[in-house]
């Protein structure tokens, strides 16, 4: 290999890596002004507008969640992070995988992942592009073990109930210390 071809090698590998932290970054950057404007690691139930967000989604399998019933499974984060490499979407947003929960089974007390959700900055043309609908949600932060994850979710959904509210959506699960991960 030239020194030129390999110059030119380690140029494209830096700007790569540089996009990479641009994104971490302006995705910590949308996350403290998000919390900076709406507080909500105190365990409380609020109520913030959302808008419209583009997203790729994969169905989880399950097959894949151990016995324990956690939310959500690795096999499924790992399957969903593969696919958004596949495609190249890693390179159009952070490491970023988060959950949805179903309407029916939140309702229902089952507050396990239907699908692994990214953001993406734009529509793009692929099977599993959805929209997550601009409107108001209700939103509170869970800090703890993953092992009480489901406990959290019976939590939130008795704040609703206090609150006489109702989710007229899927449920979508916001997992940021994954994102940091990456």
């Amino acid at each position: 290999m030239s020194l030129v071809k390999l110059l030119e090698t380690n140029r494209a590998s830096l700007a790569k890596q540089q996009l990479k932290l641009m994104q971490m970054q302006n995705y910590i950057d949308r996350m403290l002004s998000s919390a900076e404007a709406t507080y909500y690691g105190d365990g409380e139930l609020h109520l913030r507008y959302c808008p419209e967000e583009y997203m790729i989604v994969t169905q989880t399998e399950p097959a894949d969640f151990p016995e324990s019933g956690y939310l959500y499974s690795f096999k499924s984060v790992s399957r969903h992070c593969d696919y958004m490499a596949k495609k190249g979407y890693s390179d159009l947003s952070p490491a970023e995988c988060s959950d949805i929960i179903r309407r029916e089974d939140f309702l229902a007390g089952e507050f396990r992942s239907a699908f692994c959700w990214s953001r993406v900055p734009f529509e793009v043309n692929d099977p599993n592009f959805r929209i997550k609908p601009a409107g108001t949600y209700a939103s509170a932060c869970y800090s703890g073990s993953w092992t009480l994850i489901n406990e959290s979710g019976r939590d939130f959904r008795a704040l609703l109930e206090e609150r006489g509210l109702c989710p007229i959506g899927d449920c979508y699960i916001t997992d940021i210390q994954f994102t940091l991960l990456f």
